[in-house]
């Protein structure tokens, strides 16, 4: 009998979703009962930079596609990437839920909700998800209280990320290294950094900046934070490099608007760096309790610079936290027994008997979409309506 096959479906693009799907294949202990296969989604005009650390899968796809594209001739293609064979298809995208409404693969189908942005979709595409994940258990809760249908079909898995190979000792010097880590983007609370930044030096609080990330925004932060010498602008190569930037740092100010479970925190924690964060309920509710970290008002600078200024103050409260991080983070997330917790699930949902799926209502297909017309002849239609309108 053979192994059956499990399809990681993601963007190739930097940042949580892909570092989420990266550390569950590369730190599985049970990737020899499954064939691994990683399709890597790369629309066309996607600007974003590219996700380079290592996936240790079987097999790596890079799936390239246009909007000027028939979305039959997309899915179709897609579909013979995924393959016939039993397993799971693991994903958040829509381009995977579109594929599943008009072909309903074999393959159980496994959707991942990151955050309130994957609500949506897994509401609308119920009934070809056989089961919805969430690593955080507010989203469970969320996707049975709007559908019954989700009775039975939904789970909580929680997450992890790499431990310290040696121990860890955390020792803050007269000024605090602060570091924010994430995509340089508006809902990130990046611009709050320097309106933080301007309050502690009002209060003769010393400290350190640095800003870890790639981003849109990188260009007008640099701008705005010229006059600082206090500061540093890093774009990491990799994770491992994350890590050892962290190990240095003492405080993530992650004054981000809108999240889902954030790895950034948990890196944080696993490297001893006491998260002062934004109170959004989900994942960052349950990873900042008041041992570890400290949750402050949404967009609130003066709240940062509270907690910062009270852990400067307090570097025996700042050291037991850093502690209480660390101890934590080997407790509850571990990502080699998180991502075995995973692929034991998926293994366990390959195996089970597929349920009939009705699909033929989920999505209509535009009239340039239809399987009939020829893909040639749709693609240089919409790119001469492109040229028009951009004229």
């Amino acid at each position: 009998m053979s192994k059956p096959e499990m399809v990681f479906i993601f963007p190739n693009c930097m940042g949580g979703v892909a570092s989420f799907n990266r550390n569950l294949i590369n730190f599985t202990t049970l990737n020899s009962q499954c064939f691994i296969r990683v399709i890597l989604l790369e629309p066309e005009g996607d600007t974003r930079p590219k996700f380079t650390d290592e996936i240790r899968a079987d097999e790596v796809i890079h799936f390239s596609y246009s909007a000027l594209e028939k979305q039959y001739d997309i899915c179709l293609r897609l579909l013979k990437n995924v393959g016939n064979k039993p397993g799971c298809i693991i994903t958040d995208s829509n381009v995977v839920l579109n594929m599943a409404a008009i072909f309903n693969p074999v393959k159980k189908l496994i959707y991942l909700v990151h955050d309130y942005f994957y609500v949506a979709g897994a509401l609308q595409y119920q009934p070809v998800i056989d089961v919805a994940v969430a690593h955080a258990s507010l989203f469970c809760d969320i996707l049975l209280a709007a559908s019954p249908d989700y009775q039975g079909k939904v789970k909580y898995l929680s997450y992890g990320v790499e431990l310290p190979r040696q121990s860890i000792k955390k020792q803050a010097g007269p000024a605090l290294k602060l570091i924010f880590l994430g995509r340089l983007v508006e809902e990130k609370g990046v611009k709050l950094l320097k309106e933080i930044d301007a309050l502690l030096s009002e209060r003769n609080v010393p400290v350190e900046w640095t800003i870890v990330g790639k981003g849109p925004l990188l260009g007008e932060l640099k701008q705005s934070w010229s006059q600082n010498t206090n500061v540093e602008f890093v774009q990491a190569a990799d994770t491992a490099s994350v890590y050892a930037i962290l190990e240095h740092q003492d405080i993530l100010v992650f004054p981000s608007w809108f999240e889902g479970t954030p790895v950034s925190i948990m890196e944080a924690l696993s490297r001893g760096v006491v998260p002062v964060v934004s109170n959004l309920p989900g994942g960052t509710r349950d990873m900042v309790t008041e041992d570890v970290g400290m949750l402050c008002t949404v967009k609130d600078a003066a709240a940062y610079a509270d907690a910062i200024s009270f852990l400067h103050s307090n570097r025996d409260a700042l050291s037991n936290m850093q502690s209480a991080c660390l101890d934590a983070c080997g407790v509850r997330f571990d990502i080699r027994k998180a991502s075995d917790t995973y692929f034991n699930f998926f293994l366990e949902q390959a195996a089970r008997t597929p349920s009939s799926k009705q699909t033929a209502q989920l999505i209509q297909l535009s009239r340039l979409d239809k399987s009939f017309l020829p893909g040639w002849a749709v693609y240089n239609f919409r790119k001469f309506r492109r040229y028009l309108f951009q004229k």
